[in-house]
């Protein structure tokens, strides 16, 4: 049985191969060297502040998938609403199209309802056709593009 849940910091030790499918994933965007260990501090960060959160996905007693989340505002001149982002979701290969997925965004959607939120966003790479289906499937639009220019 799956279970959704906050990681232990010992647990977190165990993200590096999430961190690998998060890359690979995204291979528009240039990574450092040593993103698995800065990943674990990214996480371990998340677990200490109160406006954000990390949920992992747990066969038994393997991490098989994680979500994380922030919370910030639209800004002055939209209301100051307080907006949710999905920073990362990730799930292993073998684990996917099973609806791990959708039980982390799911968690991580009540998360942010709890705190208030009223608007949930989120970015994901052009090239990752796979993630643009499974966002959309839960219920997330298209309504911005940011564009990037190397200078």
């Amino acid at each position: 049985m799956i279970k959704i849940e906050v990681p232990t910091k010992s647990e977190i030790e165990e993200l590096g191969l999430l961190a690998d499918e998060l890359v690979a994933s995204s291979k528009s965007l240039q990574w450092v060297e040593d993103y698995r260990e800065i990943y674990k501090q990214i996480i371990l960060g998340f677990l200490s502040e109160t406006d954000k959160t990390v949920f992992v996905a747990k066969n038994g007693e393997e991490i098989i998938g994680v979500v994380t989340g922030s919370i910030t505002n639209s800004g002055p001149m939209q209301g100051n609403k307080k907006i949710g982002l999905i920073n990362t979701l990730t799930v292993l290969p073998p684990y996917r199209r099973k609806g791990i997925g959708r039980k982390l965004c799911g968690r991580i959607t009540q998360w942010f309802s709890s705190q208030n939120v009223e608007e949930l966003t989120l970015f994901n790479t052009v090239e990752n056709e796979q993630s643009k289906a499974f966002w959309e499937s839960c219920g997330f639009k298209v309504f911005l593009e940011q564009r990037k220019k190397q200078i």
